[in-house]
């Protein structure tokens, strides 16, 4: 019979998986871990032992919160370098506007240099040359 306080000693557990025998072995000089609310020999409450950190580490993951947030940090971000190649485009657009009076302006202007090169020397005589 067990003494006031001192839980009975725990049958060996029945091994299940490999990775049973890997946590059984390591956790021997532990016990097992108790539900929280129950009680455990002379009548006194304990909390539930969170699993070792090997344990839950195989339960990480993602969150709905966490991924909803990164999908909107990614729609600001794609939004924001959308609209500014769009400006940067709409400002190109208006400098070849603004650049085609010049242009043609340059255009008329080697045509009439060409013009005058090619014409006859002017003597102010009629009819002559």
């Amino acid at each position: 019979m067990a003494a006031a306080g001192v839980p009975p000693r725990a049958r060996p557990r029945r091994l299940r998986h490999a990775g049973d025998l890997r946590r059984s072995r390591r956790h021997d000089s532990q016990p097992e871990p108790v539900k929280a609310g129950a009680t455990q020999g002379g009548g006194t409450r304990v909390r539930a032992r969170e699993p070792p950190l090997a344990d839950r580490r195989a339960h990480t993951g993602f969150t709905l919160i966490e991924i909803v947030v990164a999908l909107a940090i990614l729609g600001l971000v794609t939004s924001t370098v959308y609209l500014a190649l769009g400006g940067a485009m709409t400002s190109a657009e208006r400098v070849k506007e603004a650049q085609k009076p010049y242009q043609r302006g340059r255009v008329a202007r080697s045509f009439l240099a060409s013009a005058l090169r090619s014409s006859a020397p002017f003597t102010g005589v009629p009819g002559d040359g």
